[in-house]
């Protein structure tokens, strides 16, 4: 008797899940023998990778096309189960601006990321969906929802040198990890880096103190970061020696300090600014010149200079700059000049520039002089502003550290993609009407503009002018409005029912003596602030061991009952010279060994190592903890 439709149709579904089956057992093999290489660091060798022979779905035996019926409803279970797992693995996927920081890249090509852009992938790996600020600038995170726990080791003392330099040395460590980028790293010695590490567990622990406050953990953690840590690692800045409570002191005409509106590295970049990095940056600025030499450290009661520039069309194709305009906190002119381009102009752009051909006909000061002349002109610790400036400094050839950019504090679009011209922001915060002359855009009327902003911003608060903080401030209050009134209608038994769960927010701190970082006082003095429920909502436990060894096995034994773990070891310099430091190294592979096997489940690793006096390039590795074949198999 022939077979029917029905048992033709099965036997079809039986082949195809043992072709399927076949296929997940080749990857899972296929896997396994690249968990059991190590990859190197960029030694540039472009030897392509050993093809895998693989047998053809149709060249396998016969036999494993034939089920009976419970070995196929089997079959089709763990078909399932692991579509299931693999849809339900968190997963970093690197950006452009993440992969060109990979140790892969050869180190002249190669353009690192910023300690900054960690941070931002820690937060969204704690907070999820709600988190204030998001890696999205050099990587995505997928199945954020999934994580279960976030791991971090910061190794102090050791940096990329170490870790390029003898490879061989951590082989756990390169089974464990895919992801490493070169990233620019603040040096411990300023002691700021325990505050920037703390941020995290800091903005956990006091989301509703923070948001009350500044209205959302985005307005708070503007205000909490200091752009000048990762400035230090960039720009040769010297370190104050004067009184640190009178350099605090606020500008007497501003409500909040003037350095919290200074761009940080991460947006210079965004934003196109030149800065003296490796990698693109470098070839774009290589014959760009430093405003200074050395720069003396930013204070709240820095000056303010307004910077505009103009330029015109040359026969080399793009504009040059033809009009230099400087202006200081009173609105007074401190340097005005014109200047002759390297290149004839072809056209004066003189709707825009206002630079015309009369006005060139005697100019002979060339950009040279001029960026000498700036360089004389301007203090150390001088904070330029303007609108784009990035514009300005480009067409100067010149890298400053200290930036306040109109076109970013003020944002009236409500997306940060999208900027209000000068124009507008001048008639809508200060009441004027600017950029009307017919003979084109004068440069000191732009710089005294973007100044007044600036001041006006200053006297204001934060979120001045700025409407995706402002209207965050403003959803809080409704928020907060309709939980009063909730509690008055219905009581607070109601409003207590109403009131989502709250996350595990329970942080893991712990630290070895030689880091000489004292977490447990620094929490302390802001968990004062908290309420009861807050305090046993979100419980920051710190410890202080006394060596590394005795950190790194605290860790292990406490992080499964942690949403956020931070481990901060230090490496004496004197095991690290030569015939210690293979035995150093080997050591600090066991640690990262050690934690990652106490790990749960979809838990994200990130070993940072950095903070050397001797460099700020520092290295990031970074893993998702994935179910192993071992896992799988034990099922």
């Amino acid at each position: 008797m022939p077979p029917t439709k029905q048992e033709i149709r099965l036997e079809k579904k039986k082949k195809k899940m043992a072709a399927l089956a076949a296929v997940a057992e080749l990857n899972d093999r296929d896997l396994g023998l690249k968990e059991e290489g190590t990859s190197s660091i960029a030694d540039q060798s472009c030897d392509p990778e050993p093809e895998i022979k693989r047998p053809k779905i149709d060249e396998m035996s016969p036999e494993k096309a034939t089920f009976t019926k419970e070995e196929y409803k089997e079959l089709k279970k763990a078909l399932e189960d692991r579509k299931k797992q693999l849809k339900n693995v968190p997963k970093i996927r690197l950006k452009t601006p993440g992969e060109v920081a990979s140790l892969d890249i050869r180190a002249c090509d190669r353009t690192p990321i910023f300690l900054e852009d960690i941070q931002h992938l820690v937060m969204q790996t704690v907070f999820g969906k709600e988190s204030p600020q998001t890696p999205w600038r050099w990587c995505n995170l997928e199945k954020v929802q999934q994580i279960t726990h976030t791991v971090i080791l910061f190794i102090e003392g050791i940096y990329l040198y170490h870790f390029s330099a003898y490879e061989s040395l951590f082989q756990e460590t390169n089974k464990i990890f895919k992801l490493k980028l070169e990233t620019v790293m603040p040096p411990h010695r300023e002691g700021r880096i325990l505050e920037e590490f703390a941020s995290v567990p800091l903005a956990m622990s006091q989301r509703e103190i923070l948001i009350r406050q500044y209205g959302s953990l985005e307005a708070a953690l503007e205000v909490m970061q200091d752009p000048v840590v990762m400035l230090k690692s960039i720009f040769p800045i010297e370190k104050r020696n004067g009184d640190k409570e009178q350099e605090e002191e606020l500008h007497p005409d501003d409500v909040f300090p003037r350095t919290k509106l200074l761009l940080r590295p991460l947006q210079m970049v965004d934003e196109g600014y030149p800065l003296p990095l490796r990698g693109e940056l470098a070839t774009k600025c290589r014959d760009y010149l430093l405003t200074k030499d050395s720069y003396k450290e930013v204070t709240p009661q820095s000056p303010m200079f307004g910077l505009d520039c103009e330029m015109c069309r040359t026969t080399l194709g793009f504009n040059e700059l033809t009009r230099v305009s400087i202006v200081n906190e009173e609105y007074k002119t401190v340097y005005e000049t014109l200047v002759k381009p390297a290149n004839p102009i072809i056209d004066y752009l003189t709707p825009y520039s206002g630079i015309t051909a009369d006005l060139m006909k005697d100019v002979t000061k060339t950009a040279e002089e001029v960026q000498q002349e700036i360089r004389e002109l301007l203090p150390a610790d001088a904070i330029l502003v303007g609108q784009s400036l990035n514009m300005d400094l480009n067409a100067l050839g010149m890298m400053h550290p200290y930036v306040i950019d109109t076109s970013v504090i003020y944002n009236i679009t409500g997306d940060r993609r999208f900027k209000s011209k000068l124009q507008v922001l001048a008639r809508e915060f200060l009441g004027e009407t600017i950029q009307k002359n017919p003979e084109g855009h004068d440069s000191v009327e732009d710089s005294v503009a973007t100044l007044k902003l600036t001041k006006l911003k200053l006297a204001k608060g934060i979120d001045f002018g700025d409407i995706v903080l402002s209207k965050k401030r403003r959803q809080k209050r409704k928020e907060e409005n309709f939980d009063e009134m909730l509690a008055e209608i219905e009581g607070k038994v109601l409003k207590k029912a109403l009131t989502k769960p709250k996350k595990n927010l329970s942080t893991l701190i712990v630290s070895s003596n030689a880091t000489g970082a004292d977490y447990e006082k620094f929490m302390e003095a802001r968990r004062l602030q908290q309420t009861a429920e807050e305090q046993e909502n979100a419980k920051i436990s710190c410890f202080m061991k006394k060596s590394n060894k005795a950190a790194i096995s605290k860790t292990c034994t406490a992080l499964l009952d942690a949403a956020f773990a931070l481990t901060h070891v230090k490496i004496n310099p004197d095991n690290l010279v030569d015939e210690k430091v293979e035995g150093t190294l080997s050591r600090v592979d066991q640690w990262i060994s050690k934690i990652w096997n106490s790990m749960a489940i979809n838990g994200v690793f990130l070993v940072l190592m950095g903070g050397s006096p001797l460099s700020s390039s520092g290295v990031s590795l970074m893993e998702v903890k994935k179910l192993s074949r071992s896992d799988k198999s034990s099922q």
